[in-house]
């Protein structure tokens, strides 16, 4: 249901504005790290390898990253993927572009289509437990209202 609303003012309570964007600007830390590496000091890998690691770093930083963009605010589903897709694959394409300045690294395609398919699968998987979540506590909530109101 796209017009389903997560998040409100008081989501995430307990966590302070630093311990939930810390995982997303610390995962992008580290990710740009690994791409300003020169490629010679990279051991040779089998190419699924590579393919494997660009999808599960942007898969963690869509999930990490939906879970910031929904702190203290309400956003729709399809509006909280949107822009948590968005900024992932933004963030991949600058990312593969920075790569033109490394020494035998370059701007590859395939790896950002594997960034952009993590984005995708990591910030709808984060918005699916979330509603699951959600729904969860409101079937839980009406049904103790449900047996309130019998007695």
């Amino acid at each position: 249901m796209e017009s389903e609303q997560l998040g409100s003012a008081d989501t995430h309570t307990r966590s302070s504005p630093k311990k939930i964007w810390a995982p997303p600007c610390g995962l992008a830390a580290v990710i740009l790290l690994f791409s300003s590496t020169p490629g010679a000091y990279f051991p040779s890998h089998p190419n699924y390898l590579n393919n494997i690691v660009h999808l599960t770093e942007f898969a963690l930083l869509g999930f990490f990253l939906a879970k910031a963009l929904l702190y203290g605010r309400s956003h729709t589903n399809i509006g909280l993927f949107l822009w948590t897709t968005a900024i992932c694959v933004s963030f991949g394409f600058l990312d593969e572009a920075h790569q033109f300045m490394v020494p035998e690294r370059m701007f590859d395609l395939k790896d950002l289509l594997f960034d952009s398919a993590g984005a995708v699968a990591g910030s709808g998987a984060y918005i699916f437990l979330k509603t699951l979540k959600t729904d969860s506590f409101i079937s839980r909530t009406a049904a103790t209202d449900e047996t309130d109101d019998r007695e």
